[in-house]
């Protein structure tokens, strides 16, 4: 019942919409279109076609909202919808002298609804705290046109808006001033932190360019190229190079996205500010070496065991082995040394392998060195 309610509400709303786009505006007042009752006829025979068909009961639960353009009624749906409920209603002529576009989307109606009203239940429930992040936020409503939410923010200090970005950065948001300055999002990435790409969750290794795109290093554990990578859900960039092929294993992400930045510091640690320059010299055995991966809090340090050393499975001889911690998750992240008080680059981390006969485990990475002269990837550090 609550899915039929949404669907009513979503047909009223609609049809205020039809009222503003098809009116024009005339000394002063707005006058009526005569075909606004071709719009209006249009969202109710729909209305009630979706609503009292029950083949049609699926779709209402993955609907998700939809938006009148011109003489078309565009509607979104879930991507998990049954195929054979979408070729019904596709092959089908629901509405008379109305066309109707069918579009895939990743939120449904009651989805979105459902954060509106949890992140409004967060705000009511600090009302009484001009402190808490929800303090200059105004207003957020569904945006069906973009299937996402909107969020009508006050003006305020950069770091009261910046806590508003962070606490909903999970959520599908669009951000705009309640004055109409539409909010420009900045997000920075850091070393060690998590992103995703196709089933692997790795760790950001450190920044750079390639061919003069910005991005950054890490590993996908694979050589296929042309991959999207996320930073929570939000497609961030794409891999340009990446290599798996026992030799080395790295990845190059190009960002994307411009209000992406990446730091030259691991988050939230100050006093590892990772220098523009890598570390070329071989590393003694027994010198000490740093982590920065998604599961470890700050950073891990251990010692280099072989410089130049082959790993199980793989018939390269240049890995870089080390005794620090590491775990599922930390592949990509930044491995970096020491120098004069400096904080150097050496590499991404790639995993773990077991040394024979001694059964002792050690963490394994690919070299920046290996990295620009074996691939001639042309990486920049800035």
């Amino acid at each position: 019942m609550r899915l039929k309610n949404y669907l009513r509400l979503f047909f009223v709303f609609i049809l205020a919409i039809v009222m503003l786009v098809t009116a024009g505006f005339s000394s002063g007042g707005f006058l009526e279109i005569p075909d606004i009752s071709e719009g209006s006829k249009a969202f109710n025979a729909l209305n009630e076609v979706l609503i009292n068909n029950t083949k049609y009961n699926d779709f209402i639960e993955l609907y998700g909202g939809g938006y009148i353009q011109d003489d078309t009624l565009y509607v979104y749906y879930r991507e998990d919808l049954d195929e054979n409920v979408l070729s019904s209603l596709v092959s089908e002529n629901l509405l008379q002298n109305f066309s109707i576009v069918y579009i895939p989307a990743e939120y449904s109606y009651k989805q979105l609804h459902d954060m509106v009203d949890e992140i409004w239940l967060t705000k009511y429930s600090h009302k009484d705290d001009e402190n808490h992040w929800t303090a200059n936020l105004e207003c957020i409503s569904v945006n069906q046109k973009e299937n996402n939410l909107e969020c009508s923010l006050l003006h305020g200090e950069q770091n009261a808006i910046d806590s508003i970005f962070y606490n909903l950065s999970t959520y599908p948001c669009n951000f705009i001033f309640c004055d109409g300055y539409i909010v420009e999002k900045e997000y920075t990435l850091y070393p060690g932190e998590g992103v995703g790409c196709g089933s692997a969750t790795v760790s950001i290794g450190f920044r750079c360019k390639k061919n003069g795109d910005p991005g950054f290093m890490t590993t996908i554990h694979s050589s296929s190229t042309g991959g999207t990578v996320y930073h929570s859900s939000t497609p961030i960039g794409q891999v340009t190079q990446s290599v798996d092929d026992g030799y080395a294993d790295f990845s190059f992400v190009k960002i994307t996205d411009s209000n992406y930045t990446v730091s030259l510091n691991p988050k939230g640690i100050s006093n590892y500010h990772l220098q523009t320059y890598h570390f070329a010299a071989p590393l003694p055995v027994g010198y000490t070496v740093f982590l920065a991966g998604r599961t470890q809090y700050g950073v891990v340090s251990g010692t280099v065991v072989d410089d130049a050393t082959p790993i199980p499975y793989n018939p390269g001889s240049l890995w870089l082995a080390c005794s620090y911690n590491s775990n599922g998750g930390d592949s990509g992240g930044c491995v970096f040394t020491q120098v004069a008080g400096n904080n150097i680059i050496i590499g991404v981390h790639d995993g773990r392998f077991t040394n024979t006969p001694s059964g002792t485990s050690y963490a394994y990475s690919t070299k920046f060195e290996t990295i620009q002269s074996i691939y001639n990837s042309n990486i920049v550090l800035y």
